[in-house]
């Protein structure tokens, strides 16, 4: 699937609440933090480990991002969307996208 604006231009985004400050501040950069240089690592279907794409992980509804964060105490951010080039998540379910661009903090909000 190409990039495209995702027909919703509301995104929703999951983050830890250590995070609140730097979020407040640059809002979700990936290029800013640990994994611009080190990327964050997952499983593949058949399990093996595989650096994920570097980017801002998203979801498509507030539901989803919302069972992601569980009761970890996990914050979850609005994300106005429109015109970031959005991909599907090659390792999550259908609800999971992501985006290579920065999202300044201006267009985000904690829900």
């Amino acid at each position: 699937m190409a990039a495209s604006d995702h027909l919703s231009t509301q995104f929703y985004h999951v983050s830890h609440p250590d995070n609140r400050y730097s979020i407040s501040r640059h809002g979700l950069d990936w290029t800013r933090g640990p994994h611009a240089e080190h990327p964050l690592q997952g499983y593949d279907d058949d399990g093996n480990i595989v650096d994920l794409p570097r980017a801002n992980y998203l979801y498509r509804t507030a539901e989803s991002a919302r069972e992601r964060a569980g009761s970890t105490g996990e914050d979850v951010y609005e994300v106005r969307g429109s015109g970031l080039r959005i991909h599907p998540d090659p390792y999550e379910d259908s609800e999971a996208v992501l985006t290579p661009d920065p999202i300044p903090a201006n267009r985000l909000r904690r829900v």
